[in-house]
């Protein structure tokens, strides 16, 4: 039995962009060609997983520069990851 080679994950996840401003960043896609993503403020956006992954980790490190490092990075960042992901 072959198995087929397993992709990115595209299941649909949702962030939530607590800024005042729009976020946009870039993921490269497969010919390595940066494709840019916007979260609008205040609003929950869906992409797939892989991508919804990075756009959250380029989001909550900008929130956590933003505020101000309070204890330590890592806590901060982790508990902002967790805020900006939304399960629904």
């Amino acid at each position: 039995m072959t198995r087929l080679p397993e992709g990115p994950d595209i299941t649909p996840k949702h962030i939530w962009n607590p800024l005042i401003d729009d976020f946009t960043t870039t993921y490269a896609n497969e010919d390595n060609i940066p494709i840019p993503y916007t979260c609008p403020s205040l609003k929950i956006s869906q992409f797939p997983t892989y991508i919804a992954n990075h756009i959250a980790k380029q989001l909550a490190q900008k929130i956590v520069f933003e505020r101000g490092i309070k204890t330590n990075y890592e806590d901060e960042f982790a508990k902002t990851l967790d805020e900006i992901t939304i399960t629904i």
